[in-house]
């Protein structure tokens, strides 16, 4: 894969010590928000029923007929229209989708481009009004999209019965009543009169992978097309705009993406004779219940205070960041990871934050909590380099904070809290009595099993604790060693206070669990050790059964799950193995399945080093989902830096 001129562009002079990064994302298509009032860069074929229009060009003129506006672009006036009609136009009988029934009309829009970059995707706004809604299933018009002849993107109408004829996916109805709309502007052309009997409904937004065979300087010809299934007769139209070609996009104009950070600069140091440099970085996000407040580690200077770009604790309200000033990390020190309280009350929201740092580099990691309302910071650890390979960072790392900040968990070390050797990771917790922590172990065996990654429900003081261990501590269920899922109950003790909610095997492991807002529902990752496929899970406490959520191609693993107070949503990461695509979004639950809206896709770095897109966590805004994932893809234009960057989007 080659890096392409959108991504990674550092540029360091040291003759003078003259640095920079930025970004050369020139427009690759010619014309692809059509705001040249023409088809001007673009082919069209077959009945060549293709035009550029505006909303005024269709009666009635209705509002939805125009198009979103792109995040931080002017605003737009035309589309393009590509119609299978009006009416007959004596397009030439063939098997396009590869079923039995003829589709007519083929209209063909085009162009061709030599890609600069690969990796690359193609994004873009589309909607397919169809005067098929309510007629017979086999009359399901067609559209899709192809690079090079393979297909990429496909659709068909919508139908009120709910079928799908076609072997391609339905596109949403309108959600209108039949009401006939007609192309009726001479701008048109071939196009004009095409009717629309259940007029235009909501515009959609979509981010599609080139093929993964295009490498940068390929020829690549894009061609959208339409057709009529069953008939030559009923009029259907795919409306196209801002159409782009880029490594990364914003995978949902409807679920609102923005960057909250936007940070420039790199902190350039002279140690040992040699020239250090630093990029900006934002990392490790944790949000409050509601998913409007964060917490997050950053080296940028984001409040005006932190010139030498060292890492510190920032949060973000809403509106503006703070940073958690009490705590001073020096520039050889470290911070692990943060998480944030609940909402406490409807004035601060997230008013505690739960970070594991090392304050200098000679010094045991140590786990602080820090009240946002107070400003005061209180350490919830002391304990002495624990590590018996002198990795002093890992002695308290990866905290979990419940709810009302009461009590918080951890991985941990140290002998003196786990029970277990010094250097053996264990998952621990402690309380606050309002004046003193006071730590505790769910098991204190000596055995050299570990257990990592604590996940308190969000709920009052956190009463379950979801954890991943290779540990047997409810003597019976995981003899083999396992990495599984299990529940601790803190109100309980011995082997009956644990619940092992994944069925260890030979070849079954389990990652990444959380917890609902009451602790009946657990989401974990559940990998199988000879292929590395991963899906999500879902374990039901009352019913004492697990269900997978999901089912993905062989090439996709899932990275991460995260599971929002609510019992009916969760954030995710996934990645393609085979082409290194990867997206965050968030996930509906129904039933036994759940349904994926991304929020953010790209491409991972194509050095061959992890996703950078990545951290996703959601909370819910009443009935809103919110994600908020840190990221250095450009997704709209406001990140030519390529810094890794803060982004939330609210959902539906």
């Amino acid at each position: 894969m080659t890096t392409h001129p959108c991504r990674h562009i550092r540029v360091v002079l040291f003759a003078g010590l003259a640095l920079g990064s930025g970004s050369a994302c020139a427009q690759v298509l010619t014309n692809g928000d059509f705001e040249t009032g023409n088809l001007t860069g673009w082919t069209t074929g077959g009945t060549n029923a293709a035009a550029v229009i505006r909303a005024s060009d269709i009666t009635p003129s209705p509002a939805t007929a125009t198009v979103p506006q792109p995040p931080g672009a002017p605003a737009t006036n035309y589309f393009a229209i590509l119609s299978n009609g009006p009416g007959d136009l004596g397009g030439a009988a063939q098997f396009y989708d590869a079923n039995t029934t003829s589709d007519y009309d083929l209209g063909t829009l085009s162009q061709t481009i030599t890609l600069p970059f690969a990796p690359a995707v193609i994004s873009f706004d589309w909607n397919f009004p169809t005067s098929e809604q309510d007629q017979g299933d086999t009359f399901d018009d067609l559209f899709d999209l192809r690079a090079n002849n393979t297909q990429i993107w496909s659709g068909s109408s919508c139908k009120n019965n709910g079928s799908n004829y076609s072997n391609f996916p339905s596109a949403p109805c309108s959600g209108l009543a039949q009401n006939t709309w007609t192309v009726t502007g001479a701008a048109a052309g071939i196009a004009q009169n095409t009717q629309l009997r259940f007029g235009i409904g909501s515009w959609q937004h979509v981010c599609v992978p080139l093929p993964s065979s295009l490498t940068a300087g390929s020829a690549v010809t894009l061609r959208y097309a339409v057709l009529d299934q069953g008939d030559a007769s009923y009029d259907s139209a795919l409306l196209l705009d801002n159409i782009r070609i880029a490594s990364a996009c914003d995978a949902t104009r409807n679920d609102a993406l923005r960057q909250l950070s936007n940070t420039s600069g790199q902190n350039v140091t002279l140690k040992n004779g040699s020239i250090v440099v630093r990029p900006v970085t934002n990392t490790k996000p944790a949000i409050d219940d509601s998913g409007t407040s964060a917490a997050f580690i950053s080296n940028a200077n984001l409040t005006a205070d932190n010139p030498n770009l060292l890492a510190q604790v920032f949060t973000w309200n809403g509106a503006s960041f703070a940073r958690a000033t009490p705590l001073i990390v020096d520039a050889t020190g470290n911070i692990n990871g943060v998480a944030l309280s609940g909402a406490l009350d409807s004035g601060y929201k997230g008013r505690y934050v739960a970070i594991a740092a090392q304050l200098t580099s000679s010094g045991s990691a140590q786990i602080y909590r820090y009240d946002r309302s107070s400003g005061a910071l209180s350490s919830v650890t002391a304990t002495t380099n624990c590590d018996t390979n002198g990795q002093y960072a890992l002695d308290n790392v990866n905290p979990f904070i419940s709810t009302d900040g009461s009590r918080i968990a951890w991985e941990s070390e140290c002998a003196s809290l786990t029970g277990a050797a010094n250097g053996v990771k264990r998952v621990v917790y402690a309380d606050f009595n309002g004046t003193n922590w006071t730590g505790k172990a769910p098991f204190t065996d000596l055995t050299s099993c570990v257990a990592r990654n604590p996940r308190l429900n969000r709920s009052g003081n956190g009463r379950y604790l979801a954890f991943e261990s290779t540990c047997n501590p409810t003597l019976t269920g995981n003899t083999a060693g396992n990495t599984v899922v299990f529940r601790y109950d803190t109100t309980k003790t011995g082997v009956t206070a644990f619940v092992q909610e994944m069925t260890g095997s030979s070849t079954a492991l389990a990652a990444s669990p959380s917890l609902d807002s009451s602790g009946r529902y657990t989401l974990y990752l559940s990998v199988n050790a000879s292929s590395g496929h991963s899906e999500i899970w879902r374990y039901d406490a009352t019913a004492a059964s697990n269900t997978q959520l999901t089912t993905t191609s062989t090439s996709t693993i899932f990275l991460d799950v995260y599971a929002a107070g609510d019992s009916t949503r969760f954030a995710y990461e996934r990645q393609d193995l085979g082409t290194n695509f990867s997206e965050v979004g968030y996930g509906t639950i129904s039933g036994s399945t759940a349904t994926l809206t991304p929020v953010g896709q790209g491409y991972a770095n194509p050095l061959g080093g992890p996703a950078l897109i990545t951290g996703a966590r959601i909370g819910m805004d009443t009935t809103t989902p919110v994600v908020t994932f840190y990221s250095d893809f450009d997704f709209l234009g406001t990140n030519t830096d390529v810094n890794s960057e803060l982004f939330q989007a609210r959902g539906q």
